[in-house]
Formats: structure tokens, sequence, C-alpha cells
């Protein structure tokens, strides 16, 4: 039975569609599995978490890992430890907008509600950790934010 199967994959009709088909299916960027359409970082005052509002679809089932951090725009540094990561199972056939606080969204940090004044954006990678029941090699794909400010909280109205 082993040789049937070995004569068969040596067939060059055989391997080569193989090939390119896998080449092809490799190919594939992040976004077949999961698009963000866009991520909003609201303005807030210090001591107060921004907003995030994100539009995406998710449009297969898949294991990932995400990574969301947030900079100063002038200096491109790590803001105060505003940034997490973890593994979450996303879920198909979802679309459309999701709201959640920058703590939530770095996985729980409170460094990111107490941001320094200044202005800053938020990058979200995300990673299919196992596409295509992991015949595939990792996908990633990331979205940054829009530019949000950070007031002192007399400065704000």
């Amino acid at each position: 039975m082993m040789a049937v199967a070995r004569r068969t994959l040596n067939r060059w009709w055989v391997f080569w569609p193989a090939l390119g088909l896998y080449l092809a299916m490799g190919a594939l960027p992040a976004r077949v599995w999961f698009d963000s359409h866009s991520i909003a970082v609201s303005d807030a005052t210090v001591g107060s978490a921004p907003a995030v509002v994100e539009d995406r679809t998710i449009r297969f089932s898949f294991l990932g890992e995400y990574t969301a951090t947030t900079r100063d725009v002038l200096t491109n540094e790590v803001s105060g430890g505003c940034a997490g990561s973890g593994r979450v199972r996303y879920r198909g056939g979802l679309s459309g907008v999701q709201t959640m606080s920058l703590v939530d969204w770095t996985d729980g940090k409170v460094a990111c509600a107490s941001l320094a004044p200044g202005t800053y954006y938020t990058e979200t990678c995300r990673t299919v950790l196992y596409p295509l029941w992991g015949i595939l090699p990792r996908k990633t794909t990331c979205a940054t934010s829009n530019i949000f400010t950070v007031r002192a909280s007399n400065e704000a109205g």
C-alpha cells in the first residue's frame, strides 16, 4: 500500500499540482481569516481609559494571538506599560463594530488608564496560529489606530 502511495506521489502530475496548490494557499494573507477595517481610539483625560472602537470582520474561526501596543507619537516609545498580548479563539462569521476600553484592549493593563498627557497611537497585530489545521504557515496582520490625545484633567472641556 505504501509503495503504491509513494509511486503515485512521485508522478509529476500529482506532485507539481499539489505543490502549486500548497504554495498558492501559503501566499494567502491573514486578511482571509481576520480583517480589521479600522481602529479608532477616543481622546481621554488622565486617569480615564480611552475607548477603542474597531470595525472588523472575522471570516473563519481560528486560534490566534494578538499584541496591542500604545506608543507616543513624538518618541515612538511604548507608553508607560500600555501594551498587552494574549491568545484568543476567534469565532468566524462575526462582522461589525466592537467597543471596549483601552485597558480591556490590552488585556487588562491598567497603565492604559493613566497615560501621561500627550498624543498616542495604538498598533494591534493578530496572528492566525494554525491556518488550515496547521498545514499553512502562521499568518499575521497589523492595524494602526488614529492618533489620539490624552489631556490633563484641568485641560478638559
